[in-house]
């Protein structure tokens, strides 16, 4: 099947940028909503380098060298919208209405994923300085009960030990004689 020769598109219509660089020209554009969603449906000839970076196959377009496609509303911007004569729009997705990095960046999913970490961090340290606080008080008003909560369990655990060291060193310094008695 012989290919079909796609001359550039003329300049007289609205143009869309996708994320990654790539362009198309708008022929015409629809409002649909889904799912409580709205999204443009896109009526576009694709520009050439658009066509061989997405492999887009002759029998994809139409007669008159067009295809559809739909983005959710938000994600297209108009940059110039004080140009009558030649709107150039942004769509936040690539082509085939996928997230890139760039787009990330863009709607700031970076610092929203940072924001959060901080606060679960934030969470963590109220509870720890709350915790802090009640033994402060503990401490304040009754300090034997703090140290019978707080030193009970280690002393529990050290005094075993500490009887076998001191009976251990007793039973070594009662055999040690020193040498003027020999």
């Amino acid at each position: 099947m012989p290919k079909i020769k796609r001359p550039a598109p003329n300049l007289g219509w609205d143009i869309i940028e996708f994320v990654d660089g790539y362009e198309a020209q708008i022929a015409g554009a629809t409002l649909i909503e889904h799912d409580g969603v709205p999204w443009v449906k896109l009526y576009m000839k694709p520009f050439p380098d658009l066509i061989k970076m997405y492999d887009i196959k002759d029998e994809d377009l139409d007669s008159q060298l067009c295809l559809e496609r739909m983005y959710p509303e938000d994600t297209i911007i108009l940059l110039n919208e004080h140009d009558p004569a030649r709107k150039k729009k942004f769509c936040l997705l690539n082509f085939n209405g996928e997230v890139t990095k760039v787009t990330e960046r863009f709607n700031g999913y970076q610092q929203i994923r940072e924001i959060q970490r901080l606060k679960k961090e934030i969470e963590s340290l109220k509870i720890q300085i709350a915790k802090l606080k009640t033994e402060n008080i503990l401490i304040q008003t009754d300090v034997q009960k703090y140290l019978n909560k707080n030193l009970s369990p280690i002393m529990k655990l050290i005094t075993p030990i500490l009887k076998e060291t001191l009976e251990e060193k007793k039973s070594s310094t009662s055999s040690f004689v020193p040498i003027e008695k020999i």
